[in-house]
């Protein structure tokens, strides 16, 4: 039976692990390496700042659509379908660069697209989490799923940039190959991954089944408690670091040394992930809540007395210690009380909620930078994070886990999860 076993002796799982680090490591390489193609092409770093517009709308407007789908339809074709559409896009890319004949369109319909297959790609993958690891697992799963994200957005726009110098055709090959990784772990996996109830066959409209995501979400105060300090994480986060890279920029420091705040986020990311389940072993869900909000609250006022980057970029990395911790109650948590047939939507609702302030954060830091200068960058943020922190420290009730899902769907032995992490938080 599956529930006594490890997670290294889990096949299925293992395998999409690997997989997918290949798959995201390329799509890395490939995000970084469209606006270099761009302005190799055109020269405009307006027309550069485009295509990452284009794949990041693309994704944003795919993220409910994506979990509706994916719970209509079987998971695992949804998964192997958005497979070989990124596949033959970057595919086709690499072709027209390779014979000169590639074109700014072009460009923004392969990078829409992979924005968009990428959102139904999580849905589906999201719905599969309680079929492939056991649910007294899941914690692991998602902590080991972190641990590989932070690692290759970390390594990815390097290895991106090392590939692009090489041949600008190489990045998209890379990442052709890679989705055919990807698909090669979903070919193998036997599990069965779609929805015991499927919503698609009771004759209710997409919208409506799209609907149903919300409602489930915005129903409980523990979800939309969720949602608002991932929000706000994911606002502020954003914000932080390029007040961050402009302070040291401004200070005089040189680029390499600024891109050592981004490398050193994302280590501190990647070692809070290794660590974030002996943390929940010792801490309960409130606890890690207050700790991350109060925490990120004094580091980004302690940021306000410095410029250098090194420090800037560790006090960041320190910030990013406990946050997957949290992740990890919240995703597990998610897991545990959403029903099958509504995981894919529920999910994708999270996550489409929590970025919907994301981009805000960097055009508000770049104000205050403009008018007010860094410090009062650092300072307000950390104050706005204060005031969260008070919040979550004054309802003592806030999150309370609520009583799980125990309905018949969950009683065969081989249940349980997959692929990525549905925790929104950065």
């Amino acid at each position: 039976m599956r529930t006594s076993e490890p997670l290294r002796a889990n096949r299925e799982f293992r395998d999409i692990w690997i997989a997918q680090a290949l798959s995201k490591l390329g799509s890395q390489a490939s995000y970084l390496a469209l606006p270099l193609l761009v302005l190799s092409l055109t020269h405009s770093p307006a027309q550069a700042g485009l295509v990452g517009l284009v794949k990041g709308v693309a994704e944003v407007a795919f993220l409910l659509p994506g979990g509706t789908l994916s719970d209509r339809h079987d998971r695992r074709r949804t998964m192997l379908t958005c497979d070989v559409v990124r596949s033959l896009g970057m595919a086709a890319l690499a072709y027209s660069v390779a014979v000169h004949r590639t074109v700014l369109p072009l460009i923004l319909v392969v990078a829409a697209v992979d924005g968009a297959c990428t959102s139904v790609f999580a849905g589906a993958v999201s719905g599969a989490v309680r079929r492939l690891v056991p649910e007294e697992r899941f914690a692991s799963a998602i902590a080991l799923i972190q641990a590989r994200n932070a690692a290759v957005y970390t390594a990815g726009p390097a290895l991106g940039g090392l590939l692009f110098e090489l041949s600008p055709v190489v990045p998209f090959v890379a990442d052709a190959g890679s989705y055919l990784f990807s698909m090669a772990a979903v070919l193998a996996i036997r599990t069965p991954l779609t929805a015991r109830r499927a919503d698609g066959a009771s004759g209710t409209g997409f919208w409506k089944d799209t609907a149903e995501g919300l409602r489930f979400v915005m129903r409980s105060a523990y979800l939309r408690n969720v949602v608002l300090n991932a929000t706000v994480s994911n606002f502020t986060y954003g914000g932080i670091v390029l007040v961050a890279v402009a302070a040291s920029y401004e200070g005089g420091s040189s680029g390499l040394s600024v891109g050592s705040i981004v490398t050193l986020s994302g280590l501190g990311s990647l070692v809070g992930s290794l660590f974030a389940p002996r943390a929940i072993g010792r801490l309960g869900t409130r606890q890690i809540v207050l700790a991350v909000g109060w925490a990120d609250a004094v580091l980004a006022l302690l940021m306000a007395t410095t410029s250098r980057p090194l420090v800037l970029g560790t006090l960041i990395a320190l910030s990013g210690l406990l946050t997957p911790a949290l992740n990890v109650v919240f995703g597990s948590t998610l897991l545990r009380m959403t029903p099958d047939h509504l995981q894919g939507r529920v999910q994708n609702t999270v996550s489409f909620t929590a970025m919907s302030l994301a981009p805000l954060g960097p055009m508000f830091a770049g104000a205050l930078l403009g008018g007010l200068g860094a410090v009062v960058a650092f300072m307000s943020f950390g104050l706005f994070l204060c005031a969260i922190a008070g919040v979550n420290t004054a309802k003592r009730h806030l999150f309370d886990a609520p009583a799980t899902d125990s309905s018949a769907e969950r009683t065969a032995p081989d249940t349980a999860a997959a692929e990525t992490p549905p925790a929104p938080a950065r």
